[in-house]
């Protein structure tokens, strides 16, 4: 898979390695059986166990299409997604004071 790392400085550390600055919002399918997935900030570490993912850079260009394209998703946890997005969205505060 190609690599997806191109990232701004304000990019926080992925969700799962912790090592590199996260670059997509990632998809993982559900354990517990309730069909949704669940979503993190991650690196091109996750690329081969991630059921789907959105690279930032394409989100912030396009957030509502992005959002309209996901809902036709049966999979697509909304309250997940938007989660991530807001903890994206506070990293990038608190390293901008």
């Amino acid at each position: 898979m190609a690599s997806r790392r191109r990232t701004s400085p304000a990019a926080p550390a992925c969700e799962d390695c912790g090592k590199h600055p996260a670059v997509s919002l990632s998809a993982f399918r559900a354990v517990d059986g309730d069909g949704k997935d669940t979503w993190r900030l991650t690196c091109d570490c996750t690329s081969e166990r991630e059921s789907y993912y959105v690279r930032l850079e394409d989100y912030f260009a396009e957030p509502e299409d992005w959002l309209n394209h996901l809902s036709e998703k049966t999979w697509f946890d909304r309250a997940s997604f938007l989660a991530a997005v807001g903890r994206l969205l506070r990293r990038r505060l608190e390293r901008a004071r």
